[in-house]
């Protein structure tokens, strides 16, 4: 009974333990023994599986000398350096496996400013069993060059092609003023110091916080300024190799009223936990802070945290970070009076960043949670999960990496990068898989390692439908990017009529006649050029394929062939493509604008009953009357053309209908120039000159045939000219006026 209390004491322990560390925020450690020199402008390293080592700072205005360690809970006093250091930089570093603390230049009084660089061994030797036992030693500096002296400077430990490399940049004569810009690398495994001259540069200026984003970029924050002011401006310097930075630039990135950057500070708490930079606290020389900021080294983007428990506002405190992804933070100066010492607490805090991972906003700074996070693409948030994936994300999950797909501008460059798509829609490169994009909808789109589309490059219908997501647009003559319910961009293929995708092209152009070419619904016959066209009932798909003519049904038009004019226009009920040309007397096929082939004048041009068919009476001789289909010749009275339909005007055997039954038409004979009284002149003169030869008797016997010419020659003319108004009127003429008698 006992030991099952035991145990459950044991997990209720272990529980609040787990809740005390994995809590998201603050917490104040209390040290189960040993209570160190307090430290403002320390610096700090930790060492994993050892502790946390601080050295030096200033106390109450006084330079320091003091080497601690906490570990399991307790400070540990080591070996004092050889003089004190305000304001220096260290890092730690192994060579041949061994690790060591770099601390280099600092404030060693206060009118003393060095450029000397002291190292200790973090762990146990052969001859001394603690690492209390070990001794500080200067480090010897094998090239003639060094950096000046200098203070409050920023460094960085960075590995150029598996070197270790020390960055330094920038710093201070002095007591923030004399600002320096230049920047040196120091090789551990040469113990040479190199000065890299380059530009641009960041400018000079010392109190600034110093994040490594990978081995050839850092970014620098804040601090003092080339002019002694203060500032909050962000450098990313970039180096292809910092130990000769041969390819390199650097971008300047301002505060504005959108990216949140903290106000103008130095000497702020700086670190990197859990793949965010971290920024507590720091001073204008005025105030004090005590806010906190998370830096995205991403997206550059800053995000101002809180939490209800926080260290006091403070500048000038060390911190390091343990490799359970915890930062302590000690010493520090809690206010800023330049006519009083500053107040320096002895406190040592943690600071947890932990689950839930929804805290991380962006894929970059979630994917480094290397133990427990990853970024779902689908949710566009940081879920719980590990290397293997997560059940949270089913799709788009990413562990370590985050793809980069925004910047390639090209469907092929896209196509050709993983978890990139490129989507047709935006003409953008998004991430996605062959699902399409992660985020949004895209109708159309390439995923990596798919082809992308060439439907611009078919010239015919038959190649363009071979391609999947290709269709032909008959209107446009031309293959572009679709589905079933149309073209992508749709003012492309604006008519859906003329729009082919997953079916057969019609192949109108292999139809020779108009019969086999209406014989496929998808085709249609242009009369005007005789070519199949791709077309439905209303007109033919693509514009300007056929202006005229554009025929679609079952039964092809065709016209007589006739030189009768009636004859060919009562065609145009059956269809309304005969017209009649008067000229060269044809019937063809054409429209309101005249034949289809041929030409014809427009005022010689008939069809839909556009021009009246000329009469039989308008014929003057047998030959050219019996051509016309309805009109025949009467061979009397000199002969005349009647309609073949009102034949009652001509007796049965007088009408001919074929050259061969036309009798000898009279010479020169013109029913419109016959005239009576001039016949009866003619008539009078012939009979004055009989008159002359018979003298005796003959008077008496020309004015009684005079008097019957009268009677038997008058009627004949009336006849022809009654006969000539008649017809001209009409193609009905009653049978009246044959004797007629004008007295």
């Amino acid at each position: 009974m006992m030991y099952c209390l035991f145990l459950i004491l044991v997990l209720i322990i272990n529980l609040l333990f787990i809740n005390a560390s994995d809590a998201n925020g603050w917490s104040r450690t209390t040290p189960s023994s040993g209570n160190p020199q307090a430290g403002s402008g320390s610096v700090s390293v930790f060492l994993p599986n050892v502790g946390l080592f601080v050295l030096g700072g200033e106390n109450n205005g006084v330079p320091i000398s003091s080497f601690s360690m906490f570990a399991d809970n307790t400070w540990t006093k080591l070996k004092s350096s050889p003089d004190s250091r305000l304001f220096s930089t260290a890092v730690q570093v192994n060579i041949t496996g061994i690790p060591y603390m770099y601390v280099f230049g600092g404030m060693t009084s206060q009118s003393n400013v060095t450029n000397s660089m002291i190292r200790i061994r973090l762990s146990p030797t052969l001859s001394n069993n603690t690492i209390g036992d070990n001794d500080w030693e200067n480090v010897t500096v094998t090239s003639s060059a060094t950096p000046a002296a200098r203070m409050g400077h920023s460094a960085v430990l960075i590995y150029s092609n598996s070197t270790p490399v020390m960055l330094v940049i920038g710093g201070s004569q002095a007591t923030y003023s004399s600002q320096i810009e230049d920047i040196w690398t120091f090789n551990f495994e040469t113990s040479e110091w190199k000065q890299v001259d380059i530009f641009p540069k960041p400018p000079a200026g010392s109190g600034r916080s110093m994040y490594v984003i990978d081995n050839s970029t850092v970014l620098l924050f804040g601090g003092i300024g080339p002019l002694n002011n203060l500032t909050n401006d962000m450098y990313v310097l970039y180096c292809s190799s910092f130990l000769d930075c041969s390819t390199h630039e650097m971008i300047t990135l301002k505060d504005n009223t959108t990216n949140n950057f903290p106000s103008p500070r130095a000497f702020a708490s700086s670190s990197i936990l859990n793949g965010y930079f971290l920024l507590y606290g720091g001073t204008n020389f005025t105030n004090v802070f005590g806010d906190m900021f998370i830096l995205d080294p991403i997206m550059l983007l800053w995000q101002k945290i809180s939490f209800s428990i926080s260290p006091p506002n403070l500048y000038g405190a060390s911190t390091g970070v343990s490799r359970t992804q915890k930062m302590f933070l000690f010493g520090g100066n809690s206010q800023y009076n330049a006519t009083q010492p500053p107040t320096t607490p002895s406190e040592l805090w943690e600071f947890y960043l932990v689950k839930p991972c929804a805290l991380y906003s962006s894929c970059g700074a979630c994917s480094t949670m290397a133990n427990s996070c990853g970024w779902c693409m689908t949710k566009s948030e940081c879920v719980a999960g590990n290397s293997s994936g997560s059940s949270s994300c089913l799709r788009g999950y990413f562990y370590d990496t985050c793809p980069s797909c925004s910047y390639k501008r090209t469907c092929s460059s896209c196509s050709t990068s993983s978890n990139c798509t490129w989507c047709e829609d935006s003409q953008q490169c998004t991430n996605g898989d062959s699902q399409g994009p992660y985020i949004g909808q895209c109708q159309f789109y390439t995923s990596s390692g798919q082809n992308c589309s060439t439907c611009t490059n078919h010239k015919s219908c038959s190649s363009c439908l071979n391609e999947n997501k290709c269709g032909w647009c008959f209107e446009k003559q031309s293959c572009v990017l679709g589905d079933s319910t149309g073209s992508l961009n749709k003012s492309v293929c604006p008519n859906l009529n003329t729009w082919w995708i997953n079916k057969s092209c019609p192949n109108c152009s292999t139809a020779t006649t108009c019969q086999q070419c209406t014989s496929n619904s998808n085709c249609g016959y242009c009369l005007s050029t005789n070519a199949c066209l791709e077309g439905n009932s209303s007109s033919a798909f693509a514009t300007g394929q056929c202006d005229r003519g554009y025929f679609y049904g079952q039964q092809c038009p065709s016209c007589p062939t006739t030189q009768a004019c009636k004859t060919c226009l009562a065609t145009e009920s059956q269809n309304s493509y005969c017209g009649w040309c008067k000229s060269s007397a044809n019937c063809s096929l054409g429209d309101d604008d005249g034949p289809f082939s041929g030409s014809c004048a427009t005022d010689n041009w008939a069809v839909n009953s556009s021009l009246t068919c000329p009469l039989c009476s308008s014929y003057y001789d047998c030959k050219s009357c019996i051509t016309q289909v309805e009109c025949g010749w009467c061979n009397q009275f000199g002969g005349y053309c009647v309609s073949s339909q009102n034949n009652n005007l001509c007796p049965s055997n007088l009408f001919a209908t074929s050259i061969d039954k036309c009798s000898t038409d009279p010479p020169n004979w013109d029913p419109s120039g016959w005239n009576s009284q001039e016949n009866f002149d003619k008539f009078t003169i012939v009979m004055g000159v009989i008159s002359g030869i018979s003298v005796i008797g003959i008077i008496a016997a020309v004015a009684w045939w005079k008097n019957q010419s009268k009677k038997r020659l008058l009627p004949d003319a009336v006849l022809y000219k009654n006969v000539d108004e008649k017809i001209g009127q009409s193609e009905n003429i009653s049978e009246q006026y044959l004797y007629h008698d004008p007295q």
